[in-house]
Parts: C-alpha cells; sequence; structure tokens
C-alpha cells in the first residue's frame, strides 16, 4: 500500500475511536433519564437503542456487569414492565477489567463478571427497549441430532463441497450452492480490481468445525483456508434463529496472502440487468456486464 493509503487507516482508527466515544457519553446521558425503577432484586438493567428509522424485531445479544464474586449459570430475563421473556444464555466473560473517567478526578477502576444474553426484542424507530437480566440455575437443553438448521419457515444444510443449501418451506424452493468462497488473482490496485491475462481461480471448501444450540438459535462455525500465495484463513458463522425467516452469516478472514479477489458468491435463478447496491445513504443502480 502506499502512504495515502497508510495515513488514511491511522485517520480512520482515530475518527472510530472518537465516534465510539462520543456515542457511549450519549447512550449514557440518555439511560440517566429512564426510569429503571421495575427492575427486579438482583437483576441489572439493559437498555438498547434502536438508531433506524424503521420498527426492527432481532435477536439481540446484550452484555451485563455483575458483582466480581457472582456466579451466572443462566438468566432470567425481564421487560419494561417487568413481564418475563424468553432469552438464553450467550457467553460467559468472566471477571472484566475495566475503568471510568469521572469529571473530578483520576480513573477509577473495577472487576466486574459480564455475561451476554440472546434476547428476541421489538424495537420501535428512533428508539429503545428496556430489559432486566438476573442470575439463575443453569437450564438442559440438548444439542439437535439432524445435521439441518430448520425452523418453520427454512431449512439448511451443509453441502459436501462446503456451500449452503437453503430450502423455503412454504414454496418448496431450494438455493443451492450458496456462499461459495471463490479466489482469483488480481492485476488490479489497491482500489480497483482487474484479472490478470492468465487468471486462476479457486473454490475454498468449507467444514464444520463446530456447533451451538440454543433454544432460540442455532449456529455452525465452519473453517477453511489455503497456503497458494500466502496464508488465508477464514471462519464463518452460520445462524438460523428459531422464528427467522433469513440465515444469518458472519464471516472472518485472516488475510496474509497479496494480489488476489475473494468473493463470496450466491447464485439465484434472477435475471436482470442492473443491480442495486448500497452506497453512502444511498442506493446505487449499476448495469451488470463483464469489466
Amino acid at each position: 500500500c502506499d502512504e495515502v493509503h497508510r495515513e488514511m487507516e491511522v485517520r480512520f482508527q482515530k475518527s472510530e475511536a472518537l465516534a465510539r466515544q462520543l456515542s457511549r457519553e450519549a447512550m449514557e446521558t440518555l439511560a440517566e433519564h429512564i426510569d429503571t425503577s421495575a427492575c427486579p432484586e438482583g437483576a441489572k438493567p439493559v437498555l438498547v437503542f434502536n438508531p433506524l428509522a424503521v420498527h426492527r424485531t432481532e435477536m439481540v445479544v446484550c452484555s451485563a456487569d455483575f458483582p466480581e464474586d457472582a456466579v451466572v449459570p443462566d438468566v432470567d430475563v425481564f421487560d419494561g414492565q417487568g413481564n418475563l421473556v424468553e432469552a438464553c444464555l450467550e457467553h460467559d466473560h468472566g471477571i472484566q477489567w475495566g475503568y471510568r473517567l469521572p469529571d473530578d478526578r483520576f480513573r477509577e477502576t473495577y472487576r466486574r463478571t459480564r455475561v451476554c444474553a440472546g434476547i428476541p426484542m421489538e424495537l420501535p424507530p428512533l428508539g429503545y427497549a428496556t430489559y432486566f437480566l438476573r442470575p439463575r440455575e443453569s437450564r438442559p437443553f440438548a444439542l439437535p441430532d439432524s445435521e439441518a438448521m430448520a425452523n418453520e419457515f427454512l431449512s439448511v444444510e451443509l453441502a459436501p463441497d462446503g456451500t449452503l443449501s437453503v430450502r423455503e418451506l412454504a414454496s418448496g424452493l431450494t438455493f443451492r450452492g450458496l456462499n461459495q468462497l471463490q479466489d482469483s488473482r488480481d492485476a488490479g490496485d489497491e482500489y480497483n480490481y482487474r484479472a490478470p491475462e492468465e487468471d486462476v481461480t479457486w473454490n475454498l471448501r468449507l467444514e464444520k468445525e463446530s456447533q451451538f444450540a440454543t433454544p432460540l438459535y442455532q449456529t455452525w462455525e465452519l473453517h477453511g483456508g489455503m497456503s497458494d500465495q500466502g496464508a488465508l484463513a477464514v471462519r464463518c458463522f452460520v445462524t438460523l434463529g428459531r422464528d427467522s425467516r433469513r440465515v444469518d452469516l458472519r464471516t472472518e478472514i485472516d488475510n496474509r496472502k497479496g494480489n488476489h479477489r475473494l468473493r463470496a458468491l450466491f447464485p439465484t435463478d434472477v435475471e436482470a440487468d442492473y443491480a442495486t447496491v448500497d452506497g453512502q445513504f444511498d442506493l446505487v443502480r449499476r448495469p451488470i456486464r463483464p469489466w
């Protein structure tokens, strides 16, 4: 990369750090004016903000801090009116160290037991929702025996080549070859892709490394990689919620390979001359043609 690119990385890091701090301070100011008097004894309040101008129904993973000596094998979750809602313990982070920055003195350090819980939420546009997390005894839950993930809307299978097959149960439509990771050479620069005259492509095969299931969702962790012209390691998390009409994918890439392009392909039967893609506060219409 060139000097401009290296300077850009530093500017982005500073901008992100400043944005996180301002966002946290703004949310703390809002939280001070929210009524949490319905918090049950022994519980911790959690406030979730929706910055979008649309109503959202989402599975949200929230963290809560309890005293350092607290034992939290599982949690009960209550909504803002004190009603028990269905949720699941996502992760126990153990004892975490942190600090506060008071306005009138040096920083104050603290140690807390931190856990994360997955909560199905209804979030109003540009609004917030209040929940309360309270420790409870663990509840047994067995992993599903089936090799497929399924709910009342979708069924997901991992094909032998490492791609996904998704069946929409109401219509019977099946989409195969999804999330095909394809790597190829790149003769362009750090801004633009250009295929070389003698291009070569490789398909990465993902394999299931582990699976995690709760009463509310199931997740596969898939691994893959290649060593041609440098190391490339991929981890992909495939999640299907119990009541979800979509499959969520999160991909992590450890890229130590130069001059290449990695793509995730999702073939469909859609025939179109244009594609609509995300832009900064915009949707951009672009023609589909080889370049």
